[in-house]
């Protein structure tokens, strides 16, 4: 992933790839990764904009490592979509290490009279799947199957 590194810090880019998309993201902080990866795979399903982040989730995740936490963190947050209509808009990660995290998810109900989906995410996959840090940046990159 070192390769063609982002130039800006804090910002993610969508990726293009056969039926998967994914998104590439770099922060300066483990927790300001994993809430822009959030941005990244939220904007792939909708136009963000026009969400109200007026209420509060909290989410809690467990991973075996820092890229299979990344994987379980991406899969709730479709989850709250999928499962429980909830349609996250912004994210914040307050407790973070290499096996867990906590974070609030702010957004709304999804209403279809006023929510667009772009496109359905199958699943968060493990396909070139990287969380490093290269000169004290983090960086991280994660396919969706389409």
């Amino acid at each position: 992933m070192g390769k063609g590194r982002l130039s800006v810090m804090n910002h993610y880019r969508l990726l293009e790839h056969t039926a998967d998309m994914g998104v590439e993201g770099e922060a300066e902080t483990l927790a300001d990764l994993f809430q822009l990866m959030a941005q990244g795979v939220m904007k792939i399903v909708t136009d963000c904009v026009a969400i109200d982040a007026s209420r509060r989730i909290t989410v809690q995740v467990e991973g075996e490592d820092i890229e299979d936490l990344l994987v379980g963190w991406l899969s709730e947050v479709l989850y709250l979509l999928e499962g429980r209509g909830f349609l996250a808009a912004d994210f914040k990660i307050e407790k973070i290490d290499e096996n867990h995290l906590e974070a609030a998810v702010y957004g709304e109900p999804f209403d279809k009279n006023r929510h667009y989906l772009l496109r359905e995410v199958k699943a968060v996959t493990y396909h070139q799947l990287g969380v490093e840090m290269i000169d004290g940046q983090w960086l991280a990159r994660v396919y969706v199957d389409l």
